[in-house]
């Protein structure tokens, strides 16, 4: 069974990550997950998580943001699918149970989840395309621990800080730690682009299901061409990410891209 007072540590340590809800839900008595929300998309209380849906039989705890859950959802409706809420988080949910894995090729958005399917006693866990979403976890004194923040694992005590020279190495040269390490020789991250599973015997599986190195290049596009659909993916995309039930801010560094959006 779980230490509780190790639930609430965890809780502690999130409680910055937003301040509209904090929960924790018992999976099994050895399974837990722990969630903060920041409300962007459907403010009730009805989309707080964990999220659990088919007799609880799937269970969610998810970080970002689902651009095109709009699209999404219809087509689940079309499955046969029914929802209880208007957020992005019970789609994602419902389509990992339509579509398992192969739902992270239909996603346009910015994320890390888990999903815990307690009928095969599974947890799968993936990140982003390009890693905007961070995945931490560790493996001690048969634990497994995933958290979107490295500290909240490393105040639980479970193992000693133990510094990875390398990453840090790696860090003031490249100004980022490659692969699936962190500072801490103890603690590893999920890579962009990446999914794991967990069975119901432990077994670890990790996959890579996207490369940004396995797109096609189109080499017959004109100049004229690649500039009309340069603007209309620009375009796409911000109206993308100002699906929002909060105001939408932008923040303008100054750079190529800020200049684009301005």
């Amino acid at each position: 069974e779980i230490d509780q007072s190790l639930i609430e540590n965890l809780k502690r340590s999130l409680k910055h990550r937003g301040p509209d809800n904090s929960s924790h839900k018992y999976l099994k008595k050895n399974i837990c997950f722990v969630h903060t929300r920041l409300s962007i998309i459907d403010l009730n209380d009805r989309s707080n998580q964990p999220l659990s849906a088919e007799d609880d039989k799937y269970s969610i705890v998810f970080n970002g943001e689902i651009y095109n859950y709009k699209e999404l959802r219809e087509e689940l409706i079309q499955f046969g699918f029914n929802f209880e809420t208007n957020g992005d988080t019970e789609v994602l949910l419902k389509g990992y149970i339509k579509h398992g894995s192969n739902i992270l090729s239909k996603l346009r958005g910015q994320f890390a989840f888990a999903i815990y399917d307690r009928e095969n006693n599974e947890l799968f866990l993936a990140r982003d395309r390009v890693g905007i979403k961070p995945v931490y976890y560790l493996t001690a004194k048969n634990n497994f621990i995933f958290s979107s923040e490295l500290k909240a694992i490393e105040n639980l005590g479970l193992v000693k800080f133990k510094p990875n020279k390398d990453a840090y190495v790696s860090y003031l040269r490249h100004l980022c730690v490659p692969q699936n390490q962190t500072g801490n020789e103890n603690i590893y991250k999920l890579q962009p682009g990446e999914f794991m599973k967990i069975d119901n015997k432990g077994k670890f599986e990790l996959i890579n299901y996207w490369d940004p190195f396995d797109i096609k290049v189109n080499e017959d596009i004109t100049l004229s061409e690649s500039k009309s659909q340069l603007n209309k993916l620009l375009i796409e995309s911000v109206e993308y990410r100002k699906v929002s039930d909060v105001e939408v801010g932008l923040f303008i560094s100054g750079g190529l891209d800020s200049s684009l959006l301005g």
